[in-house]
């Protein structure tokens, strides 16, 4: 049985429709928080939405790519205008990349997951600040590879 940690919290999920950022927004919303799904792929963060639906969980879809300022300031704020606060924010969106030996990788070989990253993760935290509540959570995830 799932202790309801989370009752009448709300949380933010970056990256929210596979991987770990499907399987946080799940868990959360199992634990009573009001989940909110970012990502690039609407269809996606719907099926989730709908798989935490029908478990009687609450969440909602922010389509969002965290690459873009413009998108990412009118997701917070569309969000802040219904939910008035954010009281943990799971900064997990990430881009590995392709992986090719040292000697073979090219300075354009960086430029998606830096932008996705560094820049994508400051922009998400910065237009999330404004909603943040005194004592709020905030997790920003690593990414990384076994090789």
């Amino acid at each position: 049985m799932n202790k309801l940690r989370f009752v009448d919290k709300t949380v933010v999920v970056t990256g929210a429709g596979s991987g770990m950022g499907r399987a946080a927004a799940i868990r959360l919303a199992s634990e009573g928080a009001k989940v909110m799904l970012l990502g690039r792929q609407s269809g996606i963060l719907e099926e989730v939405r709908d798989e935490i639906k029908h478990t009687g969980g609450f969440a909602e879809v922010f389509p969002c790519d965290i690459r873009n300022e413009s998108q990412v300031k009118e997701t917070f704020t569309q969000m802040g205008s219904v939910f008035r606060h954010v009281d943990a924010l799971f900064a997990n969106a990430g881009y590995l990349g392709g992986f090719k030996p040292l000697g073979e990788a090219e300075v354009a070989d960086f430029s998606e997951p830096l932008e996705t990253n560094l820049k994508g993760t400051f922009l998400t935290i910065r237009h999330c600040l404004p909603l943040i509540n005194k004592g709020a959570i905030l997790i920003n995830a690593s990414w990384t590879t076994g090789g």
